[in-house]
């Protein structure tokens, strides 16, 4: 079968010890195979595995910006985790650090994640028998917007993407902290997208952002999760921020 694998690590849930996943498997932005949503060993018997765009969960990913001296992409790679000390709590040599695209500020965007958490990832993917092409983090399964923002209320908590590399997951609770956060190094955006999300969240959003946003409902079906969201995307996730750099590149 034709066509590009989508599949998304989910998060584990209480005293799973058993990877699941759902699949979708899209081509131009049609919709050939999925979504599934089955345990890891299950999914790898229903797919082209070299074909395989992997999404982990962002819950377990920092993404940010960071300032960094002109030079190669090799230098700046090499430069980037001693560039992020300051805004860690834990040791660099423990981390993984992905570097993402330069930004109109002069920034880069950039991943973090434990070498322990991507390598347990990438061991259970090779025992299904899948090696990813690319591993980016769940936020960008959803559609990314030209000056705007996107944001999925869906399996209970929200995913929030703010630009082609950035984004977060969070509670309720937490969204007027983290979109504060966002804004202080973001431009506002123009527009956003809301796919599942309730006249409650709606109005607590509209309430957080300019009164100038444009906000843009799209209707989902009740069962919609996050992973259906890629066959909005017909050029797949458009981040540059793909964490499989350095050593555990392909």
């Amino acid at each position: 079968m034709a066509g590009q694998t989508h599949l998304r690590l989910l998060p584990p849930g209480p005293e799973e010890d058993r990877l699941r996943c759902s699949w979708i498997t899209v081509q131009d932005g049609r919709v050939l195979a999925g979504p599934r949503h089955e345990e890891l060993a299950s999914a790898a018997a229903s797919i082209d595995t070299d074909q395989v765009i992997l999404y982990v969960p962002t819950l377990d990913v920092f993404l940010t910006r960071v300032k960094l001296p002109a030079g190669r992409r090799s230098q700046l790679q090499h430069a980037l985790p001693y560039a992020l000390e300051e805004s860690l709590t834990e040791d660099v040599d423990a981390l993984h650090c992905a570097l993402g695209a330069r930004q109109e500020d002069g920034s880069h965007t950039a991943a973090v994640v434990r070498h322990r958490t991507l390598r347990g990832w990438l061991e259970e993917l090779a025992k299904a028998g899948i090696a990813p092409r690319a591993m980016y983090p769940d936020v960008m399964l959803l559609p990314r917007v030209a000056g705007g923002w996107s944001i999925a209320c869906l399996e209970n908590r929200l995913h929030v993407r703010t630009g082609a590399d950035e984004g977060f997951v969070c509670e309720a609770a937490m969204l007027p902290r983290l979109l504060e956060k966002a804004l202080a190094r973001q431009d506002a955006p123009q527009q956003l997208h809301t796919f599942g999300c309730s006249d409650t969240e709606l109005d607590i959003l509209r309430s957080l952002l300019p009164a100038d946003c444009e906000f843009v409902s799209h209707a989902v079906a009740a069962d919609t999760t996050l992973i259906n969201l890629i066959a909005e995307q017909p050029q797949g996730p458009g981040s540059s921020l793909n964490l499989l750099q350095n050593e555990y590149a392909p």
